[in-house]
């Protein structure tokens, strides 16, 4: 089903369940017979979203996993993407000086190489934030889970690139600020990515008692959809039918 989406088909992560198990996940058993619900149309739709990725710097985290392997809900965590040290020669996080500064004698080259003492080496680490653009609500994910093969056409958003990216900073500003536990915390540093993204929803289609409802499957997890995934597929299909786009 097209809807008009601005852009056309954008990357998407490809659905992990398949229509015949989504129907079966999705028909409620004997009780949601017996309640007078009649399934309907069963069908795949894509909610619009804006992933960026900051190159984060600063402090490495103490006793936490990195922040590379956050979680989006609904998929499952992989491995974050490894940090890189940076490349800009910056002073160590706690702005100590390196020991044994003195010259060497002779001008000769320093020997050994020795880290700065007194705290960790800054690192460079990659922070991903996939922003719904139709609820605006923001989640931490590991960039490797979503897959980008597929392309799909997802529900008209409401939020613009503009918007999305700024519900994305200050998301990552608030994670970053937690992680930090009352040190220096890390730095959100520069946009290495930013791209439309759509994210797949099994959604059937019911009577119930005169009235028209659905009920929202995840095509990834196979965890039925909460309340927030079910207000913006409701409002996307709405804003299709209105044929309105960002």
């Amino acid at each position: 089903m097209a809807y008009g989406s601005r852009g056309g088909p954008v990357h998407a992560t490809a659905p992990a369940v398949l229509e015949d198990e989504a129907r079966r996940r999705l028909a409620g058993g004997r009780l949601r017979r017996l309640q007078g619900e009649r399934p309907l149309a069963l069908e795949l739709l894509y909610l619009p979203y804006w992933l960026v990725v900051y190159e984060t710097h600063g402090p490495p985290p103490k006793g936490r996993r990195p922040l590379a392997g956050g979680e989006f809900p609904g998929a499952s965590p992989q491995a974050g993407q490894k940090a890189r040290a940076p490349t800009d020669g910056s002073a160590p996080a706690d702005g100590s000086a390196p020991t044994g500064g003195s010259a060497p004698a002779g001008g000769s080259a320093p020997t050994g190489g020795s880290a700065p003492t007194g705290g960790s080496a800054p690192t460079a680490e990659q922070l991903a934030v996939l922003v719904c653009r139709l609820s605006g609500q923001a989640a931490r994910i590991d960039a490797g889970q979503l897959g980008g093969s597929a392309r799909a056409e997802a529900l008209p958003p409401l939020l613009g690139p503009a918007e999305a990216e700024a519900r994305a900073a200050d998301f990552a500003d608030r994670l970053l600020l937690a992680a930090a536990r009352g040190r220096r915390r890390r730095e959100r540093g520069t946009v290495a990515r930013a791209e439309p993204w759509a994210y797949p929803y099994w959604v059937q289609y019911l009577e119930r008692r005169n009235d028209i409802d659905f009920r929202a499957l995840d095509a990834v997890s196979g965890k039925p959809a909460g309340a927030a995934v079910r207000g913006a597929i409701a409002q996307g299909l709405a804003q299709g039918r209105r044929g309105t786009t960002c």
